[in-house]
């Protein structure tokens, strides 16, 4: 027989409820600064700079849904602990399990640009696998790049490589360093969804309350992994860093009503002057990136 849960459980699940809204809002205004910080960018190679757009996107529908089911539990259900919709518990299942694998396929964006030093630079397609052993995958990525750059520095073997290929080396062993914190909280994000299916398929929690609290503090536990997980692939990079402090400034300043100081821009006189440093500085340029591709 089901018992009515206590006064003081409605209190602390409507207070639990409350703070998972907040901290799914809050994600999502990070997920939206992270789009504008990495889409712009041309640092990262096009696979990916790809699935790491799509992570973000990905995190974006999972909280926006979360945060759906949440306004109708707090505003518009006259039962709290009543099971969401049944179409937003199907995208966020979908959406749950499409992230993980996504999770999976960076691993291997980052093994095969490891073992593919020389010609991955040349490769824009954007190849889905899914790796079983994704510990293990990250730790001999790291070890191997590692050995690799530091054999190359000691037998002066830097000649056999192109610009570009040896950019390719140093940024694999910057890359796979910047993502570890990505790594760590996909694997936590992975066990949270564990432990919600294991809670489900063996029945530990009897009541619908029980259940209705319990799936929110994995839900919040995994929104607050994918905002670290968001903000850590900015944060470690120092360029897309410096690109988001930028972004963040700029709106602090746009809500203080600032005029930020500009410099002096150039004023075309008689047709001179503007287009002339422009078109220079165009060329340069594009006589960098010509190298850069040889």
């Amino acid at each position: 027989m089901s018992s009515s849960p206590s006064s003081a459980v409605f209190i602390f699940a409507y207070s639990l409820f409350s703070v998972e809204l907040i901290i799914c809002v809050a994600v999502l205004a990070i997920t939206f600064l992270n789009l504008a910080v990495i889409v712009p960018t041309k640092l990262l190679h096009l696979n990916l700079k790809s699935i790491l757009i799509t992570q973000t996107v990905t995190t974006m529908i999972f909280v926006g849904d979360r945060s759906i089911m949440l306004v109708r539990k707090l505003i518009f259900s006259n039962n709290l602990f009543a099971p969401a919709d049944m179409t937003l518990q199907a995208i966020m299942t979908f959406i749950s399990i499409y992230k993980n694998v996504l999770g999976h396929v960076l691993f291997v964006e980052r093994f095969f640009a490891t073992v593919r030093t020389k010609s991955y630079q040349n490769i824009s397609k954007l190849y889905l696998f899914i790796a079983w052993f994704s510990i293990t995958i990250i730790a001999l990525i790291g070890y191997y790049n590692r050995r690799k750059y530091c054999n190359q520095l000691e037998n002066a073997g830097l000649e056999n490589y192109t610009i570009a290929q040896r950019y390719e080396v140093a940024e694999n062993v910057k890359t796979s360093q910047q993502l570890l914190p990505t790594f760590f909280g996909i694997f936590l994000s992975n066990l949270s969804l564990s432990m919600n299916y294991v809670i489900m398929w063996y029945k530990l929690l009897k009541e619908d309350y029980q259940i209705s609290i319990c799936f929110a503090i994995l839900i919040c536990v995994n929104s607050i992994i994918c905002g670290v997980i968001e903000l850590t692939i900015i944060t470690h990079h120092p360029l897309l860093k410096r690109r988001f402090l930028r972004l963040l400034k700029i709106m602090a300043n746009f809500r203080r009503n600032r005029i930020d100081t500009v410099p002096p821009i150039a004023v075309e006189l008689n047709g001179i002057g503007c287009k002339k440093n422009e078109n220079e500085t165009t060329e340069h340029f594009k006589m960098l990136q010509q190298a850069w591709n040889k």
